[in-house]
C-alpha cells in the first residue's frame, strides 16, 4: 500500500465548498468556546453525576489501586482512555491547585479545548471530497473513481451548518461542559477521518482504535470508515489495519484478564436485553425505533412539559423531523454515488440506529446522542447542499446570499437560546449538588468506616467523595449487582438488593414512608434508620 502523503490534505473541493476563510471559522469556533467557558464560571467547577464514575476510576488508578472504581473489584464501568485522562488531571488539580472543584474546571478546560480541536478539524472535513484521492487505511489496490464534475460546486453556506450547530446548539454545548467522554470521541472521529483522507495510514489506524478505548461506538465508526473504504474499491490491507489491530487484540486479551470481559459494564447494564426499567430501551421495536430517532436527530422534542413555548417548540421540531430524515437520504445517496469519504458519517448514524434498536439500548443519556447527532447534522447539511445547487442562474445567487444571511442568524438565534436555555435547565442541576449529592456524600465519609459498604441510587458525585466499597441499584459499577439484576429483570427490585448485600448505607431517592412499607416490607424499618435527608436523597444506615 502506498504511503504517499497528499500534497494537498484537502482534496479537490466538493460538495462543501466554503473557499479559504479561516478567519470565519475560527470565529465561530472561538466564539463557541468562550460560551461555554461562561457556563463553565456558571456551574463553578461542578460536572454531571455519572462523570464522577469517570473520575473516581482514574484517580484510582493513579493512586496505585488500578483502573477500577471499588479496590480489589475487577470491574470496567469507565471508558478506559478518558478514565486515563480524568486521572492525570485529576493528580495535575490536587497536586498544583488545591484538589476540591479544581478538578471538574480543569476537565472543563480540557474538553473546551478538545472541542475547539474538533472544530477546526471539521472545518478542514467538511470542504473534503476526495473521491480521487487514496484511502490509508484499507490499502490501494485500485484506482480511486473521481466524482462527477457536476458534483463539485455547491452552496458554500450549508458547509457551515455543522459547524455552527456544534459551536452554538444546546445539546453540543452543554456536552461539552458535563465533564463527559463525548468531546474526546468526536475528536478522535474527526481526526481519524481527516488522516484517512490526508493519506496517513499509520495514525488513521491508530485513532480508529483509540475510538473503541473511549466509547462502545467507536466499533460503529471504525466500521463506517473501513465501509467507505471498501466503497471505493480498495481491498483491506493488514499492513495498513496493523495499529488498529495491535489495540484491539491488546484490549481484548488485557480487559478479558483483567476485567474478565472487554464490554463495559455501562453498556451491559443499559440494554433491554439484560434489564429492564428506565435504565433499558423501549419494550416493543418501534418504541425503540421512535426514542433512538428523537434522541440521536437532537431535536426539542422533550421540551414540552416546558411550558406553552416548550410545547412550540416540540411541535416544531416533530413537524421538522421527517423533513430532516429526507434531506439526511438525499445527503446519504449523494454521498453514496460520489464515493465520498464523508459518507461514513452517514454510516455512522444508520449504524448508530440499528445498534440501539437491536440492542434495546437506553437513550435518556444525552451524551450518547452526540456522535451520531453530529454526524447526522453532517449528512442532512449535504442534503441540503445538494438540493439547493439544483437552482440556476439568478436564483441560485439569491439562495446563495439569502443562505449567508440565514447562517448568521442562526448562529446568533442559538447561542442566545443555549444559554438561556442552559441557565433554566441545567444551571438548577449544578446548584443543588452540593445540596444533594455533595451533602449526602460527605456525610457518609464522615460517619462511616473503611470498611462499611454503600448502595446508592446514583453512584457519581457520591461515590466520589465517599471513598467506601459503592454499588449502584443499576449495576453500573458492581457486577455482582448486575448479576442480580439479571436474575431478576427488574431494575426496581432494589428490595432484592438490599435484602441480598445488607450494605451499611443505602442511598434513596425521597419516597413516602407507607409506598416504602409496602416497596420492602416491614423488615426494612427494623434494619434500617433514616439518618440524612435532602431535596434529592434520603440516607438511611443499617442499625447496629
Amino acid at each position: 500500500m502506498s504511503q504517499e502523503r497528499s500534497s494537498d490534505p484537502q482534496g479537490e473541493r466538493g460538495a462543501f465548498a466554503i473557499g479559504a476563510d479561516q478567519a470565519l471559522v475560527l470565529a465561530i469556533v472561538l466564539a463557541g468556546m468562550l460560551l461555554r467557558v461562561a457556563l463553565m464560571r456558571a456551574a463553578g467547577g461542578d460536572l454531571i453525576d455519572d462523570s464522577y464514575i469517570t473520575l473516581r476510576y482514574g484517580r484510582n488508578l493513579f493512586l496505585g489501586q488500578g483502573l477500577v472504581f471499588n479496590p480489589g473489584e475487577h470491574a470496567l464501568g469507565a471508558p478506559p482512555l478518558y478514565a486515563v485522562l480524568a486521572g492525570l488531571l485529576w493528580k495535575v488539580a490536587t497536586t498544583f491547585l488545591g484538589g476540591g472543584h479544581a478538578v471538574g474546571y480543569l476537565v472543563t478546560c480540557v474538553n473546551i479545548a478538545l472541542m475547539g480541536a474538533t472544530g477546526i478539524l471539521l472545518s478542514r472535513l467538511l470542504p473534503l471530497a476526495p473521491a480521487s484521492a487514496a484511502p490509508p487505511v484499507a490499502g490501494a489496490a485500485a484506482p480511486a473513481v473521481p466524482a462527477p464534475a457536476a458534483s463539485r460546486s455547491k452552496p458554500a453556506c450549508f458547509a457551515l451548518v455543522p459547524l455552527v450547530l456544534f459551536a452554538f446548539y444546546l445539546p453540543f454545548v452543554d456536552n461539552t461542559t458535563t465533564g463527559m467522554e463525548t468531546t474526546l470521541f468526536v475528536l478522535l472521529q474527526a481526526a481519524s477521518l481527516h488522516a484517512v483522507l490526508a493519506r496517513r495510514p499509520a495514525l488513521a489506524a491508530t485513532l480508529l482504535g483509540l475510538t473503541m478505548l473511549v466509547r462502545a461506538e467507536g466499533v460503529l465508526w471504525t466500521g463506517a470508515v473501513l465501509f467507505t473504504e471498501t466503497l471505493q474499491h480498495r481491498r483491506p490491507s493488514v499492513r495498513a489495519l496493523a495499529p488498529l489491530l495491535a489495540i484491539v487484540v491488546g484490549w481484548t486479551l488485557f480487559a478479558t484478564a483483567y476485567y474478565g470481559s472487554p464490554i463495559p459494564l455501562n453498556v451491559v447494564s443499559k440494554s433491554g436485553w439484560v434489564v429492564t426499567g428506565d435504565n433499558a430501551g423501549a419494550p416493543t421495536v418501534l418504541g425503540q425505533l421512535w426514542d433512538v430517532l428523537a434522541s440521536f436527530t437532537l431535536l426539542p422534542l422533550g421540551l414540552a412539559r416546558l411550558g406553552s413555548a416548550g410545547a412550540w417548540l416540540a411541535v416544531a421540531a416533530l413537524v421538522a423531523l421527517p423533513l430532516l430524515l429526507a434531506l439526511f437520504a438525499v445527503g446519504l445517496v449523494a454521498l453514496g454515488k460520489r464515493r465520498d469519504g464523508l459518507f461514513a458519517w452517514g454510516v455512522f448514524f444508520v449504524a448508530c440506529v440499528a445498534f440501539y434498536v437491536v440492542g434495546r439500548g437506553a437513550t435518556w443519556p444525552s451524551w450518547y446522542a452526540i456522535p451520531p447527532g453530529l454526524a447526522f447534522f453532517i449528512v442532512v447539511s449535504y442534503g441540503a447542499g445538494v438540493l439547493a445547487s439544483r437552482g440556476r442562474g439568478s436564483r441560485s445567487m439569491r439562495l446563495r446570499a439569502g443562505g449567508w444571511a440565514a447562517l448568521g442568524l442562526l448562529s446568533g438565534v442559538l447561542g442566545v437560546s443555549s444559554a438561556i436555555a442552559w441557565n433554566r435547565l441545567r444551571a438548577p442541576y449544578y446548584r443543588d449538588m452540593e445540596q444533594t449529592y455533595g451533602a449526602t456524600g460527605r456525610y457518609i465519609q464522615d460517619h462511616s468506616s473503611a470498611g462499611d459498604s454503600l448502595l446508592v441510587w446514583e453512584v457519581g458525585y457520591i461515590g466520589y467523595l465517599a471513598d467506601r466499597y459503592t454499588q449502584e441499584v443499576a449495576g453500573i459499577v458492581s457486577p455482582r449487582v448486575l448479576e442480580a439484576l439479571r436474575e431478576s429483570h427488574d431494575m426496581a427490585d432494589t428490595p432484592m438488593l438490599v435484602r441480598r448485600f445488607r450494605p451499611a448505607f443505602l442511598v434513596l431517592p425521597p419516597e413516602d414512608e407507607a409506598v416504602r412499607d409496602r416497596r420492602f416490607g416491614p423488615w426494612f424499618a427494623e434494619t434500617y434508620e433514616r439518618v440524612l435527608e435532602t431535596r434529592g436523597y434520603w440516607t438511611y444506615k443499617r442499625r447496629e
